[in-house]
């Protein structure tokens, strides 16, 4: 997932580490679900996204 989404490293790096923490674990997180969502719309397509929207 990293290497398809070029995220090697966490872009979101302070010099506090606690806050370099939290914040490289909510990109990761944001990456996460991004990829995750497009395996979900891959996986049922565009006509299974018009039917779940009604």
């Amino acid at each position: 997932m990293a290497t398809t989404t070029s995220a090697r490293r966490n872009s979101a790096r302070r010099p506090r580490r606690w806050a370099s923490q939290s914040r490289a674990r909510g990109e990761w997180r944001l990456l996460a679900a991004c990829h995750n969502l497009r395996k979900i719309f891959r996986h049922i397509g565009t006509a299974g996204l018009a039917a779940a929207i009604g």
